[in-house]
């Protein structure tokens, strides 16, 4: 709980009771489980590549949607929508993948699974543009 009041994910109401600020909790730290963590995420989208690389008939779903030019003045903006309609997708999908229906449950002896997931990450990088070539002058000889 102290580590989810330190990231600001919740907050302590005066009646003792807790409400959820953020549904995800983002370490600075480098603990193990936070290094884990790293290496989960890395691993996937490189299976996915390689996947599709493999089997380019029937690739998995990847896809990146990046502009290297926005105004800096807009990225607060957009991150902040780009995370509201991030965090609207995620509780869609894990919904679906949650559900009870579709979910082994264990038993008595092992049985066969999936792990399947959906990613979502916002890239928030600074930039430059490169100015206009200017056009050559023309010499009249």
């Amino acid at each position: 709980m102290r580590e989810m009041l330190r990231a600001k994910a919740v907050r302590r109401l005066p009646d003792k009771k807790v409400e959820v600020l953020s549904r995800t909790v983002a370490t600075v730290h480098w603990d193990e489980n936070g290094v884990q963590a790293i290496g989960e995420r890395v691993r996937d989208l490189l299976q996915v590549l390689l996947y599709n690389s493999q089997h380019p008939s029937s690739p998995r779903y990847v896809r990146f949607v990046v502009n290297a030019a926005v105004d800096p003045e807009y990225v607060p903006l957009l991150v902040r929508d780009l995370t509201q309609q991030a965090e609207s997708f995620a509780d869609g999908f894990h919904e679906a993948l949650t559900d009870p229906h579709r979910t082994i449950r264990p038993g008595a002896k092992l049985k066969d699974a999936h792990r399947l997931g959906v990613g979502i990450f916002v890239i928030d990088e600074a930039t430059v543009v490169e100015p206009e070539p200017r056009p050559r002058s023309r010499k009249s000889g």
